[in-house]
């Protein structure tokens, strides 16, 4: 089954200071890669960069070569058709409407799961469930 990742979920494959958190995001990202079931949108690489550079001080260079890594999944690009729908899908339930552009691709490309950590943990649509992978056996973070 494919999987969507959003770019929090990224993001935290580099992030020493939270180790639980990274090792989690980097077992998560990890069979994907192999099995080729791992999907990004356009916009969600552009945001992985930018926070890589600005919120880790990751060196550009090598941030580029995390991201183009990542190029390699299959990549949704982020057309006028989708941003409508997006748009549409952030007026329905309230998102933001960067957050409904990635539920948007998700359900476009056809994902079961679309990982990240700052949406509804369980939220579906359609055949689409968004899952927070860094909640605890408690619900707790």
């Amino acid at each position: 089954m494919a999987v969507f990742f959003d770019a929090s979920v990224l993001v935290q494959c580099t992030n020493a200071q939270a180790p639980d958190k990274m090792g989690r995001a980097r077992s998560l990202v990890a069979h994907p890669t192999l099995t080729g079931s791992a999907m990004v949108s356009a916009a969600g690489l552009a945001d992985l960069y930018q926070r890589l550079v600005a919120e880790q001080a990751v060196p550009p260079d090598r941030a580029q070569a995390l991201v183009l890594a990542c190029a390699d999944w299959q990549v949704v690009p982020v057309d006028s058709a989708l941003l409508r729908a997006g748009m549409d899908l952030a007026g329905l339930f309230r998102l933001q409407l960067c957050d409904a552009i990635t539920v948007q691709a998700a359900i476009q490309a056809g994902a079961s799961t679309l990982y990240a950590d700052h949406l509804q943990h369980g939220q579906r649509w359609g055949g689409l469930t968004l899952v927070n992978p860094f909640l605890g056996p408690a619900g707790s973070r």
